[in-house]
């Protein structure tokens, strides 16, 4: 049964806020005032994807159209004309801080908003027939592509090096399952999960967030996935049990007592700044780390056996819900609307598949392929551009940096959009083509990694921390990676051995992987 998603802003019936009044009653939401949306959705709009930039929502239709809201600056949220329509519906979205990425059912990529660092220039045979794209992220300044052949690819900002893909991450030899990004406020980390279990990780580490703890990743214990926040990683075990190494401060590594146990396992993680999310096998959330602006404060009926969540994705200081119903659930910093969701988006006929959250914007794969994006838009990361999830052209999935979002088409093609000055979406000739497709992406602050449908990896983008500068042996066909993930800047891959490798920067100890991990 496909799963639809429908977007419930947190609030009272009726709640009056800086940015604008939202009216929720029943299944309906209306918002007015001085937000920025990119579409008037209609009563019956249903979401099937969800991601949260840092203070802006992207939303994927069911139709394959794309839904943004929220802070606008940057033109995230001005969703390209000609993407998301029905010759090119999105699949997926991901959102940065400033742009947004959209996968088009294609395997092609569209980017828009912010391209200060090259984020959503996405490099030539990225997102082609040959060379589709099969999921993706977004860091703050750059874009992170998986290929369907589980190699990766990734631009713009590489100031940490969270754009220079290890070398033999990304391989026949060694290909990449899932890719994630983190360091979302500055820096950037790219986190590879390879098909054998292992991580890679690549990117700032001055935390440590890139030092894969020893034993994480072994053939005795294996990693399902990794998320990554600013300075700290997340691997959730086979086992349902979780893992943290890196920065502490804000206790966003400390797991709550009776979180992960064989009696309460663990089903997905997330992380963006400073707190971690979790959803639980019974479909319940957690949620550690800091909560200035009630992040963590998961709304009482969220998570109840009457209303279990399908899937959480994190913002700079919110977090979004995809409830098993289709419906969405935000708490947390609304300052530029990016927990008021557009009118119609998660209703019956306009469901969510999937959501990802940059730093002020959240987009979101609609079913039908389409990408919505809703949030700050000051660098277009909610600007959807033309032709990408339309039927034609529908994404597959979408992932957010800090300032950029990156789609995956349907095709194993890369979309990039939003801020592009680290070249975070300016993705690398030949990857997303028809001969290295994208399997999934992830994003980083200002980088993008791409795990390839034969298991390697690529990144582009800001490489300061060397994020993107892929451990030798990484990505192989000896070695592939299962999944990537990235945060600031630092970069973590799970191997398909179960083991995990991480790099970029290690300041806070979130490369170090614990022993027994």
């Amino acid at each position: 049964m496909m799963l639809v998603l429908m977007f419930t802003a947190w609030m009272p019936a009726a709640t009056a806020t800086a940015q604008g009044v939202l009216d929720a009653t029943g299944s309906n939401v209306r918002i007015w005032g001085s937000q920025s949306f990119n579409r008037q959705l209609g009563p019956d709009d249903e979401v099937v994807q969800v991601a949260a930039g840092g203070s802006y929502t992207v939303a994927v239709l069911t139709d394959g159209s794309v839904a943004c809201w929220g802070y606008n600056y940057f033109g995230q949220c001005d969703v390209p004309s000609g993407i998301g329509t029905s010759e090119n519906p999105v699949t997926r979205v991901a959102a940065g801080a400033r742009h947004t990425v959209a996968l088009l059912t294609d395997g092609s990529l569209a980017c828009w908003g912010s391209d200060y660092y090259g984020e959503c220039t996405v490099p030539s045979g990225v997102g082609t027939p040959e060379n589709p794209v099969a999921s993706v992220a977004a860091g703050r300044s750059y874009t992170v592509v998986l290929l369907a052949d589980g190699s990766v690819a990734c631009w713009g900002s590489n100031a940490y090096g969270q754009c220079t893909v290890p070398s033999g991450i990304g391989t026949p030899e060694n290909p990449v399952a899932s890719i994630a990004v983190g360091g979302q406020s500055d820096g950037g980390f790219t986190v590879a999960v390879l098909t054998d279990g292992s991580i890679a990780c690549w990117g700032s580490n001055n935390n440590g967030q890139c030092d894969v703890p020893r034993g994480i990743g072994t053939p005795e214990n294996p990693v399902a996935s990794v998320a990554a926040g600013r300075y700290h990683t997340v691997a959730l075990l086979t086992d349902g049990s979780v893992a943290c190494w890196g920065d502490n401060d804000d206790g966003q590594c400390d797991i709550p007592s009776g979180i992960g146990t064989p009696e309460n396992p663990v089903a997905s993680v997330t992380a963006f700044l400073y707190h971690t999310v979790a959803v639980l096998t019974d479909g319940s959330v957690a949620c550690w780390g800091r909560n200035n602006y009630g992040q963590c404060d998961v709304p009482g009926d969220i998570g109840t056996p009457k209303n279990p969540v399908a899937s959480v994705a994190a913002g700079d200081q919110h977090s979004v819900a995809l409830l098993t119903d289709g419906s969405l659930a935000c708490w947390g910093f609304n300052g530029t609307g990016q927990c008021m969701v557009p009118r119609g988006i998660g209703t019956p006929d306009n469901s969510v598949a999937s959501a990802a959250v940059g730093r002020y914007h959240i987009v979101t794969m609609l079913t039908d392929g389409s990408v919505a994006c809703w949030g700050s838009n000051s660098f277009g990361q909610c600007t959807v551009p033309s032709g990408i999830g339309t039927p034609e052209n529908p994404v597959a999935s979408v992932a957010a940096g800090g300032f950029h979002t990156i789609a995956l088409l349907t095709d194993g093609s890369l979309a990039c959009w939003g801020s592009n000055g680290f070249g975070q979406c300016t993705v690398p000739s030949g990857i997303g083509t028809p001969e290295n497709p994208v399997a999934s992406v992830a994003a980083g602050r200002n980088y993008t990694v791409v795990l390839l449908t034969d298991g390697s990896v690529a990144c582009w983008g800001r490489n300061d921390d060397g994020q993107c500068d892929i451990p030798s042996g990484i990505g192989t066909p000896e070695n592939p990676v299962k999944s990537v993930a990235a945060a600031g800047s630092h970069t973590v891959v799970l191997l398909a051995d179960g083991s995990v490798a991480c790099w970029g920067s290690n300041a806070y100890g979130q490369c170090t992987v614990p022993s027994g991990i």
